[in-house]
């Protein structure tokens, strides 16, 4: 019975797949596809399918044409001397960095006078 039940999946599913004929295929490309499916120790169709199966599974490259065109279109718009992107974030990170520098000056001077008042008034 579970023989019977595997069979029928097995022809239902090929049922369910698709056929391609590819024409036209130049001689070098068949004698590549079938030199690899033979050292593979697959059937060129096997090899084929597999060959076309990891192609439809890759993800597509991203198309940056819009991106580009709207980075062109905000430089253009910019003034000749505006500071680059990467400008703009050194000096963001070394405003942040003063402004960190600072606090931590300003926390130790007053743990400093903290440290300093307890003496004066323990003596």
């Amino acid at each position: 019975m579970m023989l019977a039940l595997t069979a029928m999946l097995a022809m239902t599913t090929l049922m369910n797949m698709k056929t391609l004929t590819i024409r036209q295929v130049p001689d070098d490309v068949h004698e590549a596809l079938r030199i690899k499916a033979a050292e593979a120790g697959r059937s060129m169709e096997e090899e084929v399918r597999r060959l076309i199966e990891a192609h439809a599974a890759m993800k597509p490259k991203p198309d940056f044409t819009r991106l580009h065109a709207l980075r062109a279109r905000i430089k253009k718009s910019l003034p000749a001397d505006a500071p680059s992107a990467a400008e703009m974030v050194r000096e963001m990170r070394n405003e942040d960095m003063a402004a960190t520098e600072a606090k931590w000056a300003r926390s130790e001077a007053g743990l400093r006078g903290d440290k300093k008042s307890r003496k004066k008034s323990a003596s």
